[in-house]
């Protein structure tokens, strides 16, 4: 089958309810094509198109009112054509209201739900099989119990009643069916599988055996046969079993590399301040934090005019006082002269600190890097004291990843052993480094004891900045796969029985 398809009436229209077809663009063309030959009446039709040089034959059957079944082919075989038109009846029949509307099939599921078996199953099953006797069962907890039976109830306790529950059981029947064969005097039982958890035994002659055939196809449209785990292993040479055994053994020593997982979180490298140099008010801030900047760069500007003030104030007294000392020493006063000369001195020291302040209102960036501390945004005005952090800034490349490692995984972490990084900014990229050192000292973390291994990470894109977090696997040392497998829950029986 090239495509099967569901349509149906909807809202006054036929429109694709479900269908398994190679593409969407395949499906709307195939049911466009399909909808103005699905005829009012009848039951079923077939129609032939020409698709790229093929001729695809469309099998069609009525489920129910306006619901149809569509099954594209490309088929050439005369008997393979008759063949799908039978596996497509047999479909029909399963579907859930479908034609054969008078089937307990069709409502097997509602009257199992309440309690009450259809009272017309055993005679509907008998006709259709053309058996003299049926058996119904269902499979319930406590094993397969008989809800429905024809011409007449076995006894509950008597053999016949036995040997149907261990047919039913049976994925075969075997030596049972016979003996129900021979009980109720028929030529032969079958038994047929109807659902996932229901059964019939058909008892009758040998020539009801092609409507059985029938039967048991609609049973694996309602419940495929597939047996399970436990039927599969029984199947299995028992020197196969060991040889794969044996494998799964050996691989098991396999040695795989060990990973360990840890949160990762970029932090810099170094950091740099950008201090106050002396008691101050703020002007202008240009620098705000996450703000690249470049060696050099105007970060902060100092108001100057308390210092310009000062400044011209101290350059006249100091001009004052070297004429006036020069007077006293024409005058020979010399204890006045050397009087004015200390305090010329005093003068002198106190211009160079005022003109080294004029010569630093301007602060600079002292390295390339993004600023990450400081809120200084409005701060303007405001004064600072000498030594006082205004801003800092770290350098982008290379920026250092901070593992996060358990304490119960640090005896597996050495320097020098490869990692990979994944940032929740950029989930697609794999970043790979190598741990530089180890702390000796675990810090706490939520609740836990963690120790910090770091790796630089080159960043000459600076696309990665300071802060991201993401996660990360450490490459240590390789295990036996079957280590790897045991060790954390080995680990928790330990730590169990030390307690």
């Amino acid at each position: 089958m090239d495509a099967v398809q569901i349509l149906g009436g909807r809202q006054g229209a036929i429109q694709r309810i479900a269908g398994a077809e190679p593409d969407p663009a395949v499906a709307q063309n195939l049911t466009q094509t399909a909808v103005p030959f699905i005829p009012a009446v009848g039951d079923s039709f077939q129609k032939n198109f020409q698709f790229d040089g093929r001729t695809v034959h469309l099998l069609a059957s009525r489920i129910r009112d306006d619901d149809w079944l569509l099954v594209w082919a490309a088929l050439t075989n005369p008997g393979a054509l008759e063949l799908a038109r039978q596996v497509i009846g047999l479909a029909v029949l399963a579907c859930p209201g479908g034609p054969s509307t008078t089937s307990p099939l069709t409502s097997l599921g509602a009257s199992l739900s309440t309690g009450e078996a259809a009272p017309v199953i055993d005679q509907w099953l008998a006709g259709q099989s053309g058996g003299s006797a049926v058996f119904f069962g269902q499979k319930t907890l406590l094993g397969w119990r008989l809800i429905a039976s024809g011409p007449e109830k076995p006894a509950r306790a008597g053999a016949l009643s036995l040997e149907v529950r261990r047919a039913l059981s049976e994925s075969r029947g075997g030596a049972a069916l016979e003996e129900i064969a021979r009980l109720t005097g028929s030529v032969k039982a079958e038994r047929i599988v109807l659902g996932k958890d229901l059964a019939v035994v058909v008892a009758g002659s040998a020539a009801f055996a092609p409507k059985v055939d029938d039967l048991r196809a609609i049973g694996r449209l309602m419940a495929p046969d597939r047996p399970s785990l436990a039927e599969a292993w029984r199947k299995v040479n028992r020197r196969t079993a060991f040889g794969i055994a044996g494998v799964l053994f050996l691989l098991a020593w396999i040695p795989l590399p060990d990973r360990v997982r840890a949160q990762v979180v970029l932090e810099p490298s170094l950091c740099r301040y950008v201090a106050s140099p002396f008691d101050a008010v703020l002007k202008q801030v240009h620098g705000r934090r996450g703000d690249i900047v470049k060696a050099g760069d105007v970060l902060v500007e100092i108001d100057g005019r308390e210092t310009a003030e000062r400044l011209a104030e101290v350059e006249s007294k100091l001009a004052s006082a070297k004429l006036e000392s020069a007077s006293d020493l024409e005058g020979s006063n010399y204890a006045a002269a050397t009087l004015r000369s200390l305090d010329a001195e005093s003068l002198a020291h106190e211009l160079a600190v005022l003109q080294h302040r004029r010569n630093n209102l301007v602060l600079r960036a002292p390295i390339d890097g993004v600023v990450i501390g400081g809120e200084l945004e409005r701060a303007r005005g405001a004064a600072v004291e000498l030594g006082h952090p205004l801003l800092e800034i770290a350098p982008l490349d290379p920026l250092v990843a901070e593992f996060s490692v358990p304490d119960t995984e640090i005896s597996l972490i050495r320097e020098g052993q490869r990692a990979e990084i994944q940032l929740d900014a950029f989930p697609s990229r794999r970043i790979p480094a190598s741990l530089e050192r180890v702390r000796v000292r675990s810090e706490p973390s939520d609740g836990r004891n963690i120790f910090i291994a770091e790796a630089q990470i080159p960043n000459a894109q600076f696309d990665l900045r300071p802060g991201m977090r993401g996660r990360g696997v450490i490459i240590s040392s390789p295990k036996p796969i079957i280590w790897l497998l045991l060790r954390k829950p080995w680990r928790m029986v330990s730590t169990w029985l030390f307690r």
